[in-house]
């Protein structure tokens, strides 16, 4: 049989045993310890090395781009169209030579020329190492839009404007009111309501401009208008390139325009030339012609292609 342990060895296998234990979790604790200080200065050396990395970044830009003079503006280079003049270029951006390339807003400068009436779209481009390149879109406008004529200039009074084909309009810059000469004149309209936003007032306009629309698509220099009266309001009262008045009804103009281009057809083969003609009236046209003999017709080719 196995003897009995004695209480003496008992008493030494268990407090070996308690020993252990106790060496095991210190070692577990400066293992634990050591590992968080492994990855804290770890951390701290990426940290100082990315701040140190930034900061000579930095340093290493600034000299050889925002401090070189090698990137400072000295050219710009404007759309040859004259969208938009130096002078206005300069006061609405805020640009000037001598700027450092690198340093301008670009879409902030897109921005305030975006604010310029004429202007629909623009691009700014860097050019490096000293060039601003701008390409700018203009608006394409298809008539002037005065509140009346009675005499003066509708070109240069105060209250004309180009008008676009959805219904905008815009006050031309002075240096591109004769780029649009050829435009015809819309008037009659009381611009105030159209600003109000008054649904009579815009209707009579877009029927307006859709009948410019129709002409242009029909690429006829004999249909070219100098100018529609809107004051009437159920009928446009137009005047031709030849001061000829020429009365549309304010419904389906493709019909009307056939019936104009037949007459001009007619006039075409004998000599004679429109003075007068109602296309108001569907049957038995209303028209009067010029007691005076027709003169060869002479046409701006501009004036019948609206932009």
């Amino acid at each position: 049989m196995r003897k009995p342990r004695s209480p003496s060895t008992a008493f030494r296998n268990r407090r070996t045993l308690l020993l252990d234990v106790k060496a095991r979790r210190n070692t577990a604790r400066k293992r634990r310890r050591a590992r968080i200080f492994n990855f804290t200065w770890k951390v701290g050396l990426g940290v100082a090395c990315m701040i140190v990395t930034w900061f000579g970044t930095q340093k290493l830009v600034t000299k050889f781009f925002y401090n070189n003079s090698e990137y400072n503006i000295r050219h710009f280079v404007l759309p040859a169209e004259e969208v938009l003049s130096n002078q206005e270029f300069f006061a609405t951006t805020g640009l000037q030579t001598g700027m450092n390339i690198f340093t301008i807003d670009l879409a902030q400068a897109r921005k305030a020329l975006l604010t310029l009436p004429q202007i629909k779209d623009v691009r700014i481009e860097r050019v490096l190492p000293d060039t601003l390149r701008i390409r700018a879109e203009a608006k394409k406008p298809v008539a002037w839009l005065v509140s009346e004529i009675n005499g003066k200039d509708p070109y240069t009074a105060p209250d004309s404007f180009l008008l676009e084909q959805n219904g905008s309009f815009y006050r031309a810059p002075s240096y591109l009111i004769s780029r649009y000469f050829s435009l015809p004149v819309i008037y009659g309209i009381n611009r105030q309501l159209l600003a109000a936003g008054d649904h009579w007032a815009w209707e009579d306009l877009h029927q307006s401009l859709e009948l410019l629309r129709l002409i242009a698509k029909r690429n006829d220099p004999r249909l070219a208008l100098h100018s529609l009266d809107l004051s009437k309001g159920y009928c446009i009262k137009a005047h031709g390139s030849h001061q000829e008045v020429i009365i549309f009804s304010t419904e389906d103009f493709d019909e009307q325009l056939n019936r104009l281009q037949e007459l001009l057809n007619f006039c075409d083969r004998s000599g004679k030339q429109i003075e007068y003609v109602n296309l108001f009236v569907h049957r038995n046209t209303p028209v009067r012609f010029s007691m005076t003999e027709a003169i060869p017709l002479q046409v701006d080719p501009h004036a019948s292609s609206i932009p």
